[in-house]
């Protein structure tokens, strides 16, 4: 017995791409800019020192860097994230089964 959704899942994609691959990375990569950056300036001395200069020195490249790095963690987990239908996995699988058999 198939179950009958009230929403297609193509609206759920439309809304949970945006979430996890834009707002997420751009809230995480914000949060972890604040968590770095120090109040007051700093000089270069340790390894952490010369970071903290750099993240408050250079603040737009340090988030685009932060922003594609969280990026590529939640898209190489894509398929465990809360909203992927294990089903269109599944039907993905076997179309590529029935292409394989009718090569």
């Amino acid at each position: 017995m198939r179950v009958r959704r009230f929403v297609n899942p193509k609206t759920y994609r439309y809304i949970l791409w945006p979430l996890w691959f834009v707002l997420v990375p751009a809230a995480l990569s914000a949060l972890t800019y604040n968590l770095v950056a120090p109040s007051e300036q700093v000089m270069q001395g340790s390894l952490w020192d010369t970071i903290q200069y750099w993240v408050k020195d250079q603040p737009v490249p340090t988030l685009i860097v932060l922003f594609t790095i969280f990026e590529m963690v939640l898209y190489s987990y894509r398929h465990s994230l809360p909203g992927f239908e294990k089903e269109h996995k599944r039907r993905l699988q076997e179309r590529r089964l029935l292409r394989l058999v009718l090569q």
